[in-house]
């Protein structure tokens, strides 16, 4: 004798192909929707992309960590991530390009020695840069990662004494 359980929504797929979005109201597939267990229907409230919108305005930085993160862990790097203020970087650089010293308006942050490499994000590792100053480095940069990965990463093994 086998015991009934209770349907779930990829049980009654077939009944239940359209949803409305509790965001934004859309009606959408099932796919459009995560699965939810905790949700009788089996199935989020939000649809898939009012759900990305939602991740990334709850916090840019979130997703910029985890692209980081992932980012490094793929290059075989343990990934150094430190909260780096604006502040702290006028306070150490000024308010301008450290390179050329021009006080655009427009200034981005450059990581010294690129993630790819195994740079970290750390006040120590990363300046800030006008457009130009920040493209010209882009270019040198392409041609070390390109050189680097030729010659294939370096591990750093760590031996323990036996």
């Amino acid at each position: 004798m086998t015991k009934k359980r209770a349907a779930t929504a990829a049980d009654l797929g077939q009944l239940l192909l359209i949803r409305r979005c509790g965001s934004c109201g859309d009606r959408r597939s099932l796919i459009d929707f995560h699965r939810d267990r905790s949700n009788p229907r089996g199935r989020g409230y939000r649809c898939k992309p009012c759900n990305a919108a939602r991740f990334r305005a709850a916090g840019p930085e979130r997703s910029w960590s985890f692209n980081y993160r992932r980012r490094s862990r793929d290059a075989g790097h343990l990934p150094v991530v430190e909260r780096v203020r604006l502040r702290d970087l006028i306070e150490r650089d000024g308010a301008g390009c450290s390179a050329c010293g021009d006080d655009e308006t427009n200034l981005q942050l450059d990581h010294r020695t690129p993630v790819v490499m195994g740079g970290e994000h750390s006040l120590g590792a990363v300046a800030l840069l006008c457009l130009g100053c920040h493209r010209e480095k882009n270019r040198s940069d392409l041609e070390r990662v390109r050189a680097w990965r030729a010659t294939g990463p370096v591990l750093h093994v760590v031996m323990e004494a036996v």
